[in-house]
């Protein structure tokens, strides 16, 4: 599933996106602040949201790019569940992450790769692709934003000495992506 987009991006890109979303789905259960009270309990499960948007906003911040919010529905239901992409030009998929898709019974892991998520054989209906901040949940529920924000402190605490949290790029070597990786 190799495009032209995605081979133009540099393989430590691609791994710095992957050491990011592991190191975002342990602090899931690591940190101390849940997306709702009694969420750990029975993480994966309705996570998807949540922890899409907490994902997506750690991987901007640390300038892994912009990416697209998926919501997608069951056929003929409202049940639905949602994921990252990283979008090339024509709106294709670059790269996937699915970040609980173990939640579900036909999964025992969550997804990371260039091939689209598994649960697309099951939720086919499209609900919203966009950014998540145009979500239209996002302006009737403050949860998700304050979510996000908190993910992004937590990281930012763990990968920084004490005196430099809150100088997020601060002395960081630009090496990944470049202007161009991230706005194909």
């Amino acid at each position: 599933m190799e495009t032209a987009d995605q081979s133009s991006i540099s393989p430590a890109f691609w791994s710095a996106v992957r050491a990011t979303a592991t190191e975002v789905r342990a602090a899931f259960l690591s940190m101390p602040d849940e997306p709702y009270r009694g969420a750990k309990g029975i993480f994966p499960q309705v996570w998807c949201e949540w922890a899409s948007i907490a994902l997506a906003e750690v991987l901007a911040a640390h300038d892994l790019c912009e990416w697209t919010f998926v919501e997608m529905k069951l056929p003929d239901s409202l049940s639905g569940h949602s994921w990252i992409e990283l979008r090339g030009d024509r709106s294709t998929a670059l790269f996937t992450i699915d970040i609980t898709l173990d939640q579900f019974p036909e999964w025992d892991d969550w997804h990371l790769g260039t091939a689209p998520t598994p649960a697309l054989s099951k939720f086919s209906r499209t609900g919203y692709m966009g950014p998540w901040r145009d979500w239209p949940a996002v302006a009737t529920n403050s949860s998700f934003a304050a979510y996000a924000e908190k993910m992004l402190r937590y990281v930012e605490q763990r990968r920084r000495p004490p005196n430099q949290v809150g100088q997020l790029h601060q002395g960081v070597q630009r090496t990944l992506p470049s202007p161009s990786e991230c706005d194909p």
